[in-house]
């Protein structure tokens, strides 16, 4: 509920509004104490100037401060600062596609006196402005995307000229960076756009997607008021509201089962966020029941952008959306809705096929002393593999890994060996004053090794032409080998079956060279050992591969379908218990099927093996009868080559009468609460698990009395997202949650 009060205050505390980060905030620095990494010349400090022959705040007129601050007071008559600078850390901006710079700045100007700022453009300085305005503060921004490098810097000089002049001061400093992905709503290389909605098609909802009202029916609409982009945007109203919304905008489902490094973009404006009750991002896998991912959308009569990281769902098919509470609390618009996504099967996605790796050593400092190490570092566990100044890397097994450069003063810190956690360096890099710089990961994003891949017969063969130089005078060939022999090549790596012949195992090479030697070589179609001779003979030559492909006739597995094809299945309530019926037609080699059970439908426990009775075509039921009280169950089937097919999942209706339910989960420093509805004299277990299904915290409270609310200490927990679960006599619920940095 928002009460509305008019209150008319004369107060001006800035001059200007600041301009808000619409992308990644790279840096943000207030200097409400000296910060880490920045160079202070001589005369700069930090704090409030009261005193000196020139007083910042006393001169004051229509601005404030807004808490400390750098400033140079020259107001004496003995104080010299010629050209005395104050200069901020290095920042690697090299990924960004746009990058602004934001400051606060007074400079009292007397005489030959000056404030200038002069950005690092990985060659020299180049100066952007010279800056006076009297005795009030100003903000600037100023666009410094044509300096991007990865040795970025910023530096404000002050220059009395020789002589005795005012003062200068500088606050609320910002980098504010943006990629095409951010930005623009397009996914960046590598990326598979899965969503992009700007809400401009005229129909509202958009096509696929579902408004969903549970409480007043203003709902969400479209609106040309405010937009991001074009002229429309999503739109929930916060007045001509008879009582309180409650109220859901869902997207069409999305099928994450192939996707890695699932993130969701989209960008929010909030009227009279105070009043705000909740603006939350949502997952769903069925419509009927929620979780929150991202509920601190509070930003005030401005477009801010909004980045959520949901590889957390990766192998899943969810729907995501915006749900808004309130009875005549806040407007709320959204725009600009994209989800990129890696697809783990897309060729794009494998950058190696024998399990090596080689990386750059360029851009490193070789003085001596200094050392620099790769260090390999498996994405799942996050953990150092193993590190040499190579940058090589060979015997690796299928899987996802990120390749660091570490460049240091020796020698070595501890926490740079095989074992360590990947955060505990980062960490170290961040807080020690010893010469230790990191770079990010090659390529920016984890590398992975692939086994070889099966081509169903008579399919084309694909290849990705990702990666591979194109300048002028060079071609990028693509070379199909089969024992030894070159059966075909092209610029395509499309090899279709008349080129490969029938089934059998195959080999692709990706040939890029200017040497024209070489292309005639390929185009002979002779043997492939003539190709890597002239790579060691001197030719500008460079062979990426071999890329391992079997093709598979279509009569045999993993070629043909899998065995089952389910016609029904249903859970009945009987007693204190639950009957499954399945029916299948066709059950031609199929080894047994798989009941699991789940509390929210996304962590699910294996329950029960049925082994198949059957190993031939017909119509066949199947009876099972268990007594588990869990919310979700799902049935697969396994072949007997080893693979699985989930068939269909299903709400347990039998405990429709559960009277425990969770409405909210809050966390904060390291206290987990949660909202219920009350029931009294019971015992509740509460136990709390990672995505992985690992246990956290689990706890027995033993209630004599009506409760709506629990409290858990859990300790600091890394950000993720988790599920509660609540087991009682009353019944069994769980929700999930999202822990924030």
């Amino acid at each position: 509920m928002r009460l509305i009060i008019l209150i008319i205050i004369f107060i001006t505390s800035y001059s200007l509004a600041k301009a808000q980060c619409a992308g990644t905030t790279i840096e943000s620095e207030d200097f409400s104490s000296q910060p880490s990494g920045w160079t202070y010349g001589t005369g700069w400090q930090n704090g409030v100037s009261t005193s000196g022959t020139y007083d910042i705040e006393g001169d004051l007129s229509s601005t404030s401060s807004n808490g400390n601050y750098a400033y140079i007071n020259d107001g004496n008559d003995i104080a010299s600062y010629p050209n005395q600078t104050i200069s901020s850390p290095s920042y690697d901006v090299s990924s960004y596609s746009t990058v602004t710079l934001s400051f606060r700045y007074i400079h009292r100007m007397y005489g030959g006196s000056s404030f200038t700022v002069e950005v690092y453009d990985g060659s020299s300085w180049v100066s952007i402005g010279s800056y006076d305005n009297g005795v009030d503060w100003e903000n600037i921004t100023v666009d410094v995307s044509a300096y991007i490098n990865a040795s970025f810097q910023v530096r404000f000089t002050y220059d009395d000229n020789g002589d005795w002049c005012y003062y200068a001061a500088l606050d609320d400093f910002e980098l504010c960076g943006t990629t095409s992905g951010g930005s623009s709503g397009a996914c960046g290389s590598g990326y598979t756009e899965l969503l992009n909605e700007d809400f401009e098609s005229g129909t509202f909802p958009p096509t696929d997607w579902t408004s969903i009202q549970n409480g007043d029916p203003a709902g969400w609409t479209s609106s040309t008021t405010q937009s991001h982009s074009s002229s429309h945007a999503a739109f929930h109203n916060d007045n001509n509201v008879t009582s309180g919304c409650d109220d859901y905008l869902m997207s069409d489902i999305l099928d994450l089962t192939t996707a890695t490094d699932i993130q969701l973009t989209f960008w929010s404006y909030v009227n009279y966020s105070s009043s705000a009750e909740t603006h939350e991002v949502v997952v769903s896998t069925d419509l009927s029941s929620f979780t929150s991912v991202y509920s601190t959308i509070t930003s005030e009569d401005t477009w801010d952008e909004v980045n959520i990281d949901l590889s957390a769902y990766a192998g899943s098919q969810i729907y995501i959306g915006f749900h808004y509470t309130g009875d005549f609390a806040a407007e709320w618009y959204v725009d600009d809705v994209v989800v990129c996504a890696n697809s783990s099967s897309a060729p794009t996605d494998c950058d190696s096929y024998d399990g090596s790796f080689d990386v750059s050593t360029i851009g490193y400092h070789t003085e001596s002393g200094y050392s620099h190490d790769y260090i390999l570092v498996s994405e799942s566990s996050n953990l150092i593999l193993e590190i040499n100044s190579t940058g090589s890397f060979s015997g690796l097994s299928v899987g996802s890994y990120y390749i660091y450069a570490a460049n240091y003063e020796d020698p070595a810190p501890g926490v740079l060996s095989v074992g360590s956690d990947w955060a505990d360096v980062e960490t170290y890099a961040a807080t020690t004053s010893n010469c230790f710089d990191l770079s990010s990961s090659y390529r920016g994003k984890a590398l992975n090794v692939c086994t070889e891949d099966d081509v169903c017969e008579p399919d084309d063969i694909v290849v990705s032409s990702e990666n591979y130089t194109s300048d002028a005078g060079y071609s990028q060939t693509y070379v199909l080998v089969s024992s030894g022999n070159i059966l075909s090549s092209n610029t395509s790596g499309v090899f279709t079956s008349a080129e490969y012949g029938s089934a059998g195992t195959f080999q692709i090479y990706a040939v890029n060279t200017e040497d024209t030697d070489v292309t005639n070589e390929l185009a002979d179609d002779g043997l492939w050992q003539d190709i890597p001779d002239l790579e060691t003979s001197g030719s500008c030559v460079k062979i990426l591969g071999p890329r391992n492909i079997d093709v598979v006739s279509v009569s045999l597995s993993p070629c043909t379908t899998l065995p089952v094809e389910l016609t029904d299945f249903t859970a009945i309530c009987e007693n204190n218990s639950i009957l499954f019926n399945w029916l299948t037609i066709n059950e031609i080699n199929n080894n047994y099927f798989t009941l699991e059970k789940s509390m929210d439908g996304k962590l699910w426990m294996h329950e029960k093996t049925v082994f198949s009775t059957a190993n031939k075509s017909g119509e066949y039921s199947h009876k099972l009868e268990d007594d588990t009280d869990y919310l979700y169950f799902r049935l697969s089937q396994t072949d007997f080559d080893g693979k699985t097919k989930i068939l269909k999942s299903i709400y347990n209706e039998c405990i429709s009468n559960n009277q425990v339910q969770i409405s909210n989960v809050f966390f904060n420093e390291g206290i987990l609460e949660a909202q219920l509805n009350y029931v009294d004299d019971t015992e509740y277990t509460f136990t709390i698990t990672d995505m992985r299904g690992k246990q956290v915290k689990q706890e027995t409270i033993q209630y004599s009395d009506k409760i709506n609310s629990i409290k858990i200490v859990t300790g600091n927990l890394p950000s993720g997202i988790y599920n509660l679960f609540v087991f009682s006599d009353y019944g069994n619920h769980s929700k999930q949650f999202y822990i924030g940095n």
